[in-house]
């Protein structure tokens, strides 16, 4: 008959122990209740098992995005581009007219204020202007060349990093990309003999402009991380200036009108990670983190192992016993990155999910708060301690066998199932709640960074500390 093994799990406080060296600990603990009614504290370990696996694409609904290419000797190539649309404006108008019914420029602004890679490296940044069909659903593209058509070309722009103008009042470096202002001037035009195409998004897009593919196409050694684009209509218009007495005259005044992107539109990011192949091969040692959409750590642990913690005594299921799960640590050193063959640093963060809860954490903006069962955030890295360390996972564990154990007819217990967890490099967003900082959103880690995971020593066992009391 099948039914679940451990129907009253429940964490109880528990000191904290790292028992993975060791994995033939003796009971510990005594009798605090009737001889009949001992309770005992039990210290066991169970082995771990990692391999590497790719993560093709990963979900993001924020504005943050990439541009740009880095070639790494260690972790591999990586590239990154993006396709955003424009925010319709209901009722749009040119604040001002322009001399003569012309504009004078248009240019797209890159916003940005961190990058990785040279920021020295000479690279071509393009826009196209997008005519065909776009789709995502929030999730990552390896490959945006379709869009990428010459007829559709609309300006360039040699850049470094550090060519980036500043804005003082957002604390924001820009890149200013020149676009063909006939653009621009269809803009202008609609607002005054079609203002409805600016009425809805879906008529600005038809009649105006569907969206923007920006990418690079010379040039590598350099990732910048994108907060935004702008897109920015320069005209003239006639206004009052001052002359060199200070007498007020009429004259062209310079004005803009700009359009943005926002979380509303869809945004389809590009990230391709090619010669990844070394990294997933079977390694005793290491596991390895890419990030965005490069590879993953699997974590797993085989049902045989924790049956053998389950039943010690291998008797069997005792129906007169009570078996509680209190702690589960788990910490996984990080190779410290050598500068001759990598430029890649560790991410801030990695997560530990249940391997089926992986889809739906990021898209429905889940934390660890939120699914204490299904989710543990490491503690930050930082190259003082080279180390992620997840706490207890003990509700993890539990959970698993909540939902998988059961007895057998000769009074055995068995798993149908290894419990396998996915470790995804992220980035955690807190607020303040009493006077303490807590997790208000955690999103994948958009920006490139790769770690090398020690996978043996005690990253390969799971300290466990449970206890057993009989039944009243």
């Amino acid at each position: 008959m099948k039914n679940s093994v451990l129907k009253f799990l429940w964490v109880l406080p528990a000191i904290w122990v790292m028992a993975s060296c060791n994995d033939n600990l003796s009971e510990v603990g005594g009798s605090i209740q009737p001889k009949d009614d001992k309770i005992r504290a039990r210290v066991d370990s169970v082995s771990v098992d990692y391999l590497t696996m790719p993560m093709p694409s990963v979900y993001s609904n924020s504005r943050i995005t990439l541009l740009g290419e880095i070639k790494d000797p260690f972790y591999g190539n990586f590239k990154a581009n993006f396709i955003s649309k424009l925010r319709h404006a209901r009722g749009f108008k040119f604040a001002h007219k322009p001399i003569g019914g012309k504009i004078d420029s248009l240019q797209l602004h890159i916003n940005y204020n961190v990058w990785a890679g040279d920021s020295t490296a000479i690279l071509k940044a393009a826009v196209y202007k997008i005519t065909d069909p776009v789709s995502g659903g929030g999730y990552s593209q390896k490959d945006l060349s379709k869009f990428q058509k010459e007829k559709n070309f609309l300006g360039s722009l040699v850049y470094t990093a550090k060519s980036g103008k500043t804005d003082t009042q957002r604390g924001l470096r820009y890149l200013s990309v020149p676009l063909s202002k006939e653009l621009g001037q269809k803009f202008y035009d609609a607002s005054i003999n079609n203002p409805h195409f600016f009425d809805t998004q879906e008529a600005m897009e038809k009649e105006l402009l569907q969206g923007l593919l920006v990418t690079t196409t010379t040039g590598s050694g350099n990732v910048l991380s994108v907060y935004g684009i702008e897109f920015r209509i320069f005209y003239s218009y006639e206004g009052d200036i001052k002359d060199k007495d200070g007498k007020t005259k009429k004259g062209p005044v310079k004005a803009v009108e700009i359009f943005a992107n926002t979380k509303e539109q869809i945004q389809v990011n590009g990230f391709e990670n090619s010669q990844i192949g070394d990294l997933l091969l079977p390694n005793d040692k290491f596991t390895y983190i890419k990030s965005p959409a490069g590879v993953v750590s699997k974590m797993i642990i085989k049902k045989e192992e924790l049956v053998k913690a389950l039943d010690r005594s291998g008797k069997g299921y005792n129906p007169a016993k009570r078996w509680l799960l209190n702690e589960a640590q788990l910490k996984i050193d990080v190779e410290q990155p050598d500068p001759k063959v990598t430029e890649m640093a560790p991410p801030p963060y990695l997560i530990l999910l249940a391997a089926d809860s992986l889809k739906n954490f990021f898209e429905k903006n889940y934390t660890e708060l939120t699914h204490p069962e299904s989710a543990f955030l490491s503690t930050i890295y930082s190259i003082e301690r080279r180390y992620y360390n997840f706490s207890n996972i003990s509700p993890l564990i539990s959970k698993h066998l909540k939902e998988h154990a059961k007895y057998l007819p000769d009074g055995k217990i068995a798993l149908d199932k290894d419990l396998e967890a996915v470790i995804v490099p992220v980035q955690k967003f807190t607020v303040n709640s009493l006077d303490k900082n807590v997790t208000s959103e955690i999103n994948n880690f958009i920006f490139p960074a790769a770690a090398k995971l020690k996978t043996s020593g005690h990253a390969r066992k799971v300290g466990i500390i449970s206890t057993e009391y009989n039944k009243q």
